[in-house]
């Protein structure tokens, strides 16, 4: 932490202290899931780095885990409270008995953007889904993990865009360090990649954004599943036995979520992201952090929009990933963050 005061001023140096005093008796241990060194646990980052979580008085231990179902085990097995995850991984989750619960958005675009291989994909900037599905026909797109959310997300833009089921291949990849290596191989001809990444092998000179539909023309719903692509989530059994402890971890989330959109605060996020994130090798820290802060206000919320749920089950029940109907209103908490 003193690296970071000394990189935010004596201003701000004193406006972390006055958080930290203010929650420093009566703390109530939280686990919260992350997923290491991922910019879509910004917030949870900067709950700790930033005091807001102890002046709410909730004593939070971060814990890494990978992926959406080594989350989902955790958050079942009592050793996490809170997991970020995709709505889809939590209507599964339901599926099979459990009782999950949003109580706060995270991200409010679509998690993926598409990268192409500069030699190997070309459409004009700002092109529509269609333009630029069509440029991938008969290529290799890396999307995290087969299966997954993004593994869906590109084969049913596809789909709609006119593509045949085999005219793509697909290969998993698990971050950016992968979809970076692929593209600079060959062995990939696009990525599905998120903002910071896509920043990142822009900066390197490896790809070029093709598609982000929460700038670019896509399918409606794209659109609206990207409207709460991610959430936090707990479980009905641990809500109802916390309530007070939950509102105090929405509430630090909004503070942040202030923060953030202050531009004042825009140098400050700068040097937070440098604190908690390591630079990407052969980049200039302040020409990619810079970059990336510009990006994080427009991608992440606390709010909760329960539509998106309800369509990403309408497109699991259409694609068999679910057999049958959950009950989506009961997935968000009725005191949740909201619109």
């Amino acid at each position: 932490m003193k690296g970071l005061f000394k990189k935010l001023g004596t201003g701000m140096v004193m406006g972390l202290a006055l958080l930290a005093s203010q929650g420093a008796s009566a703390q109530t241990a939280f686990k919260v899931q992350v997923y290491p060194g991922n910019i879509t646990s910004l917030f949870a980052y900067m709950g700790v780095e930033l005091g807001y979580y102890k002046k709410h008085g909730l004593d939070v231990e971060l814990v890494n885990i990978s992926t959406g179902p080594q989350a989902n085990a955790a958050l079942a097995g009592g050793s996490v409270d809170v997991i970020m995850t995709t709505p889809d991984n939590m209507l599964l989750f339901k599926s099979r008995g459990f009782d999950p619960v949003a109580v706060m958005g995270n991200a409010k675009e679509p998690v993926m953007r598409l990268v192409g291989h500069p030699a190997k994909t070309s459409v004009a900037p700002g092109a529509d889904y269609k333009t630029a599905m069509q440029s991938l026909k008969g290529k290799t797109v890396g999307v995290y993990g087969l299966g997954s959310a993004a593994h869906r997300y590109v084969q049913l833009l596809a789909r709609d865009a006119g593509l045949k089921p085999d005219e793509l291949k697909y290969t998993g990849v698990s971050g950016g360090g992968q979809s970076l290596a692929g593209l600079q191989t060959g062995s990939m001809d696009a990525v599905t990649e998120v903002f910071a990444s896509v920043i990142m092998i822009e900066q390197l000179g490896q790809g070029k954004l093709l598609l982000d539909c929460a700038t670019q023309e896509c399918p409606a719903w794209a659109t609206e599943t990207g409207r709460m692509s991610q959430a936090w989530w707990t479980t009905r059994s641990f809500l109802e036995k916390n309530p007070a402890a939950m509102q105090a971890y929405i509430k630090a989330h909004r503070e942040i979520d202030q923060w953030i959109r202050d531009p004042a605060n825009r140098d400050a996020l700068v040097a937070a992201l440098k604190k908690i994130y390591p630079v990407p090798q052969g980049l200039e820290a302040d020409t990619y952090f810079k970059a990336v802060a510009e990006k994080v206000p427009g991608y992440f919320t606390v709010a909760t929009y329960p539509k998106a749920i309800a369509d990403t089950q309408a497109i699991m029940l259409e694609t068999g990933e679910l057999k049958t109907p959950v009950d989506t209103a009961a997935m968000v908490w009725d005191q949740a963050a909201a619109d």
